[in-house]
């Protein structure tokens, strides 16, 4: 099957993002792989910015997002770490609260009728990216003992989209690579990402993770 089968399928032009209709999406994801690095810096400034604006997820982000996943699956590729980053974001990896956030009134978030018919409908895109996004953890996975500094340390943060629903397996995963990394700044973030999943494990939002467990763990290296 050739690469990107199906792009062209789409009707992006009724489809939206930041900056309005979103006909210039398919440059963009093809621009992700481009042999030229000033199309890569465009493409990958692009898709953070204009079709995940501040994490936002329009029905574009969702059209593009099996064509990002199947980017981030070819290895050697200059912007692997970055797109294993943006699939972290667009999945709910940068939400360290599990989401709290979203249960806040209407209020706090919408002031028109208009504005909550967008919050809703971002969050039932979030819920379906999610949903999506979890599917990946095997790429995720393997990211995480990839060659590249920068791919393994955006496979931790890929990784906590999986926290909820393959909570023991990430924890597996973390321990594992901890055992031979030998980058301070990814031994680090292994760490404060075991840190953070044995409290919530305590508190009781990682269903199946043994929080003491990873407790013990931490101080058996003396961490």
């Amino acid at each position: 099957m050739p690469l990107f089968a199906g792009l062209d399928d789409i009707d992006w032009g009724a489809l939206e993002h930041s900056g309005g209709h979103a006909a210039d999406v398919p440059r963009w994801i093809r621009g992700l792989l481009s042999p030229d690095p000033a199309i890569r810096e465009e493409a990958s400034y692009e898709m953070a910015v204009t079709v995940h604006h501040q994490g936002d997820i329009y029905d574009s982000t969702m059209a593009a997002l099996p064509f990002v996943i199947e980017a981030a699956s070819l290895p050697d590729r200059p912007l692997r770490a970055d797109l294993i980053a943006w699939l972290a974001s667009v999945g709910g990896g940068d939400d360290l609260e599990l989401g709290e956030e979203h249960d806040l009134p209407f209020s706090r978030w919408c002031e028109t009728p208009g504005e909550q018919q967008r919050y809703l409908t971002m969050r039932h895109h979030g819920r379906q990216a999610h949903t999506i996004v979890i599917t990946q953890f095997s790429l995720f996975r393997r990211a995480l003992d990839d060659a590249d500094d920068e791919v393994r340390h955006m496979a931790i943060w890929a990784l906590h989209t999986c926290q909820v629903e393959r909570g023991p397996e990430v924890v597996a995963a973390f321990q594992q690579r901890f055992a031979v990394e030998t980058e301070p700044r990814i031994r680090e973030s292994l760490v404060g990402s075991l840190g953070y999943m044995s409290q919530w494990a305590s508190e009781g939002r990682l269903p199946g993770v043994d929080g003491p467990a990873i407790a013990a763990w931490l101080a058996s290296h003396g961490l």
